[in-house]
């Protein structure tokens, strides 16, 4: 998963936009692993900092995770990493989201490990970067 975030976080310096990586304290280090571009703002923002820099992005890249459900109840298009959990269960809600999933019999399967962890695993970055692509032209347009 590490160097698909690293992966997809250089494919997205053609699009010439700033990148803020956010999470809590917990994920400070290994958000420092994966942010080969951009501002590491893990465990540095509170909620109310949170929303503030979420409010201003052209698009969010998450798994489900708070700070996707944040996003989108913020109005912000959302490109969504689903592996484990269900979207049409869990978000994003709202229009203008994508949602990147693969259709595996085992998921979703709710787990919070997985042995083989496929369904996340297997999400290429050019899967997710065509994605975001596609909704930075959707806003737009």
């Amino acid at each position: 998963l590490e160097e698909g975030w690293k992966a997809l976080a250089q494919k997205s310096a053609v699009l010439k936009r700033s990148l803020f990586w956010v999470g809590g304290p917990a994920d400070q280090t290994y958000i420092a692993k994966i942010a080969v571009r951009g501002f590491n703002l893990a465990g540095k923002l509170d909620l109310k900092e949170l929303a503030g820099v979420l409010s201003g992005a052209q698009a969010v890249v998450s798994v489900d995770t708070g700070p996707m459900h944040l996003a989108a109840a913020l109005g912000r298009p959302v490109v969504a990493l689903f592996g484990p959990t269900a979207p049409w269960r869990t978000g994003p809600f709202g229009p203008g989201h994508r949602v990147v999933r693969l259709d595996l019999s085992c998921s979703p399967c709710f787990k919070k490990t997985c042995p083989e962890g496929p369904c996340l695993k297997n999400l290429t970055p050019e899967m997710v970067f065509k994605n975001l692509q596609g909704l930075l032209a959707d806003t737009e347009a």
